[in-house]
């Protein structure tokens, strides 16, 4: 019973910190994507 209560939360915390890197590096890849567009928009 306990044991599977800890596993619960384990996983619970593996989505929870998966979802927090997917976060971060969604916005690190929108702000390299959005720095080399206004780098191109400027040289047009």
């Amino acid at each position: 019973m306990v044991q599977t209560a800890i596993k619960g939360s384990f996983v619970q915390r593996l989505i929870v910190s998966s979802g927090i890197n997917a976060v971060v590096t969604f916005f690190f890849f929108f702000k390299e994507a959005l720095f080399i567009f206004h780098k191109y928009s400027l040289l047009i």
